[in-house]
């Protein structure tokens, strides 16, 4: 059993009842001090008795159990402090002639395994004294927003357990981008200082873009960071939209707004659908983790949860967020909120942007989720589970690390009719400065810039159909409506 309190981060007790022999005297027998008459009898029965203590001791002592070779195999597996614990309890010894250690048993050799395939991964129960357990069990296991299977993440960790190159990559926006925090440690890079001491053959890209969502990513995740990584973190949350804004109060002139509120959802939906199958499709079927932060600043406090939470359950594609345990707390205490957010430029709040103090949490949530997968995946690896049972009604499992051949808002009649689905078209980006494509070389002319983001494309200049992509705070993009349509850049000098 394991108790936890606030004072103590654990106390281990074990699940074997004490020993009735340990540290008192049994009333069956008499008292040293006592002084009683002892027939002839009675001193046979009990030199008998002792003798009979010396022979088994003496096989105990000399005897297989206390080879060496046993005393090895029963060492507590490295993966849990936990494990002796879990291991089976002796067999009760005869009334009459009770074992001469009572206090630690040794369990056989061939249960040994049983107790690291049976002890817990999780790092906090494994080894308290871990800095990395400062948060508390209920908040690391609220930063867990939705594990799923952990299919691909164990075979991204079975390729870095056998000491081969793994290659990890971040898209995000702002707050991946450090926005705010003045040269401070990001989360990305609090993560990979702890990933890299457990692997260290293991590299890392950045791809930060600020203020796009999953529309710019869906497409332009790999002018960013390169197509043939191992794994891919998502954070994306606040600047994708999330429920409009419901109320029977509104005017009929806010309806329009409520639909094109609505639209904007559906397109969430369809942007991280594209941006999952993009990332989960790529040939060398990488893992991928969505990484969830949460913004003060906005009309609602679901800013692109909902989106989130269900596509990634739909694609088996983890969750880990700061959300779940911080937003209750900073709820009921609002005095905290500026520990926990950033500063914008008049040294006010920044509800935009998580501080700090926020990105370490984040980098360390998801340090311990990786600690655990690696602990599962050594597991594994040690102990196979069993073959799936050819009778059982229950999935076997080898769909795990599929992707689904629907989307999530259309009916599975589309599939069961043997209609064949439309296959992925994958779009191109261009950006200045990117280093994966070739830089753009725009026509330079001196006119005078006139109206707001003079310093794109404009659509109307243009014969085929491109627009702007809205809501994206104070940074902009276009894209284009035909596939191979061109348009024209001008830049201004000034």
């Amino acid at each position: 059993m394991l108790f936890f309190s606030e004072e103590s981060p654990l106390t281990e007790v074990p699940l074997s009842p004490k020993p009735i022999y340990q540290g008192q005297w049994s009333p069956r027998l008499p008292h040293p001090h006592k002084k009683v008459q002892r027939s002839p009898l009675k001193t046979a029965l009990v030199g008998g008795s002792l003798f009979a203590a010396l022979l088994l001791l003496g096989w105990r002592l000399h005897g297989p159990s206390s080879s060496p070779t046993a005393t090895t195999s029963t060492t507590p597996s490295h993966l849990s402090a936990l494990s002796a614990y879990f291991r089976p309890a002796a067999a009760p010894s005869p009334p009459s002639c009770p074992p001469p250690s009572t206090l630690s048993p040794s369990p056989a050799p061939a249960l040994a395994p049983t107790s690291s395939a049976t002890a817990s991964c999780e790092p906090c129960i494994s080894d308290p004294s871990n800095p990395l357990c400062v948060y508390g069990m209920d908040n690391i296991r609220l930063s867990r927003s939705f594990e799923g299977s952990g299919h691909r993440v164990r075979k991204v960790l079975e390729k870095a357990l056998r000491g081969e190159v793994v290659r990890i990559g971040v898209l995000g926006a702002s707050v991946t981008a450090g926005h705010g925090l003045d040269g401070k440690q990001k989360w990305q890079d609090r993560f990979f200082e702890d990933f890299v001491k457990m692997f260290p053959n293991a590299e890392i890209y950045d791809g930060a873009a600020s203020g796009m969502n999953s529309a710019f990513f869906g497409y332009c995740f790999d002018s960013l960071v390169p197509r043939d990584l191992d794994l891919y973190l998502l954070e994306l949350d606040v600047n994708n939209v999330s429920l409009p804004l419901l109320s029977s109060s509104l005017p009929a002139a806010d309806l329009h707004f409520l639909r094109r509120s609505q639209e904007m959802i559906d397109d969430t939906f369809a942007y991280d659908d594209t941006l999952f199958r993009g990332l989960l499709g790529l040939p060398q079927e990488p893992a991928v983790i969505r990484v969830s932060v949460f913004a003060l600043a906005f009309e609602d406090l679901a800013r692109g949860l909902v989106s989130n939470l269900l596509m990634s359950n739909f694609f088996d594609v983890p969750i880990i967020s700061v959300r779940n345990f911080l937003l209750p707390h900073l709820i009921a205490n609002p005095d905290e909120i500026p520990r926990f957010f950033s500063k914008d430029w008049e040294g006010k709040p920044d509800l935009r942007h998580i501080s700090h103090l926020s990105h370490q949490a984040l980098g360390d949530m998801l340090a311990l989720y990786m600690k655990e997968k690696t602990c599962e995946t050594k597991r594994r690896l040690a102990h196979p589970p069993p073959p799936a049972d050819v009778d059982s009604p229950w999935p076997p499992g080898n769909a795990l690390g599929d992707i689904p051949r629907l989307y999530l808002w259309e009916a599975v009649s589309s599939v069961l009719d043997g209609r064949r689905r439309r296959a992925r078209q994958d779009g191109r980006c261009f950006q200045f400065g990117s280093s994966f494509y070739f830089r753009l070389q725009p026509h330079r002319r001196r006119l005078a810039s006139s109206g707001t983001h003079s310093h794109l494309p404009d659509p109307r200049r243009n014969v085929d159909r491109w627009s702007r992509l809205p809501h994206l705070g104070r940074s902009s993009a276009v894209r284009g409506l035909k596939p191979g349509g061109m348009i024209e850049h001008v830049a201004y000098e000034t």
